[in-house]
């Protein structure tokens, strides 16, 4: 994963005590399009992060947030259309190459009615300070 600083965009949210705010600071993740996505992988990402953003947040909690069509519930188990298709992307469901399990998936996830999207991410830990 890669981070950088940003503003937190929402009004407000609150979780287990902690609450941010529009405009505070927060570390934004983005999930490239290569690279493993394992849960070690995402595991020790984040436990990086944490501890190299740590000193940025002193006496309390490192905020990592994601905005990302990974995140978007309606895709448990496939993912965004241009990903999968490509050129293809625009074409109406019927009409979408299904060489893969994945378009076959989403193709069929468009034909009855589903939808793309974005999900957003909130992730918190501790400082260790």
């Amino acid at each position: 994963m890669q981070y950088e600083y940003s503003s937190f965009f929402l009004d407000e949210y609150s979780l287990n005590g902690v609450t941010l705010k529009k405009g505070d600071k927060v570390i934004n993740m983005h999930i490239p399009s290569s690279g493993s996505f394992s849960e070690k992988t995402r595991m020790d990402s984040y436990q990086r992060a944490y501890r190299f953003f740590e000193k940025d947040f002193p006496e309390k909690t490192v905020p990592i947030v994601c905005s990302s069509w990974l995140l978007y519930p309606g895709y448990r188990d496939i993912t965004d259309s241009w990903r999968i298709f490509g050129k293809d992307a625009g074409k109406p469901p019927v009409d979408l190459p299904r060489d893969t399990s994945l378009q076959k998936a989403f193709a069929e996830y468009l034909e009855k009615g589903g939808t793309p999207g974005v999900g957003y991410g909130i992730l918190f830990s501790t400082c260790s300070k």
